[in-house]
């Protein structure tokens, strides 16, 4: 896709900001997951569906979070790729 001005390729500077800020973005869901794993390991509930609730954080909703960690943390690469790319193409 070609911009407005006519310009084809990317900013490198701001891709490798943009690739910083996801980086640090998937370390914060990171710190979330550690953190909310700690609250429901620690808060006092017991019976079924306090079971459930942390065979479902377990499960289901913590291994996504980490997965959401993951492909920001592969995008914020490719961007790295493509703005190294992009100023070895521009000289």
């Amino acid at each position: 896709m070609t911009s407005p001005s006519g310009m084809l390729g990317m900013d490198p500077g701001q891709a490798d900001a943009f690739a910083h800020r996801m980086s640090a973005d998937a370390l914060d869901v990171g710190t979330l997951i550690g953190q909310i794993t700690q609250m429901v390991t620690d808060v006092s509930w017991f019976g079924d569906d306090a079971e459930r609730f942390r065979q479902d954080w377990d499960g289901l909703l913590r291994p996504q979070l980490a997965a959401i960690a993951e492909v920001l943390n592969g995008q914020a690469q490719t961007l790295r790729r493509h703005a190294a790319n992009q100023l070895t193409v521009s000289g």
